[in-house]
């Protein structure tokens, strides 16, 4: 099943302070957040994601004075908001999980 919902700039800075916190937790400084990727290279990003450049870029603002501007949607309010990303969440079905506990593959 996958599920895809619009996120604000606001709720993006929310993920960001969660998962830093737990990667912190599980590894220390080592393990926080990354730019990546061909597009993160042609925006001037990369090495450490540090709040404040997170923040700039979930607002469409980044080095070199590159501004995008984003699509907006309606919150639970109907009220417009900007929209900053699309968070998507994949998971299996129940019985898919019950059927691997009965009847487990091996796998090499």
């Amino acid at each position: 099943m996958a599920l895809g919902r619009n996120i604000s700039p606001g709720q993006g800075e929310t993920c960001y302070r969660k998962d830093d916190y737990d990667l912190e937790r599980e590894g220390g400084e080592e393990r926080n957040l990354e730019w990546g990727g061909t597009l993160a290279k042609e925006l001037g990003l990369s090495g450490k994601a540090d709040p404040e450049t997170w923040k700039e870029a979930l607002n469409g603002r980044f080095p070199g004075g590159i501004a995008v501007d984003g699509g907006t949607f309606l919150d639970e309010k109907g009220q417009p908001q900007r929209r900053a990303g699309t968070d998507f969440e994949f998971s299996a079905p129940k019985s898919v999980s019950i059927g691997n506990v009965k009847y487990p593959t091996s796998r090499k």
